[in-house]
């Protein structure tokens, strides 16, 4: 915090707080002590997360493993949406989903992205794809 004071942050002004994959990574007393931070410096702050969520216990076990043996241990990786959203209360509004409801919402429902996406990534196994999907989320809190 006084590193950032010391270059200059103003924590009055509106605020645009990023977390891609490092709320996972956290042990999750550092992880909410981050998102308390950012909750508590800001007057006006968005925070956008995109992070692993352990929503199937075979897939989530499988994957904690590939992590920790590539020494990336998934430390803080929430057990659930509703851990995810436990997480944000603090703040006024938050909208938590996973991946596969994000897809749906940008993708699914419109046809011309639909074919533009299909084109940039081929995925021979849906639901190999919606599995992987279901473990990611994406997060609004502001």
């Amino acid at each position: 915090d006084a590193a950032l004071r010391a270059e200059g942050l103003d924590a009055g002004k509106p605020t645009l707080v990023l977390a891609e994959c490092v709320l996972a990574y956290l042990e999750p007393a550092a992880g909410d002590a981050l998102v308390a931070w950012a909750r508590g410096t800001f007057a006006d702050a968005l925070v956008v997360v995109y992070d692993v969520v352990k929503t199937s216990a075979q897939f989530a076990r499988v994957m904690m493993r590939n992590f920790r043996e590539r020494g990336a241990p998934l430390l803080g990786a929430a057990e659930s949406l509703a851990a995810v959203r436990s997480r944000f209360a603090g703040f006024g509004a938050v909208d938590a989903r996973d991946m596969n409801a994000v897809y749906g919402a940008l993708v699914l429902g419109h046809e011309d992205e639909f074919r533009r996406i299909a084109a940039l990534e081929i995925f021979d196994d849906p639901d190999q794809f919606n599995l992987i999907m279901s473990h990611y989320c994406f997060v609004l809190a502001g």
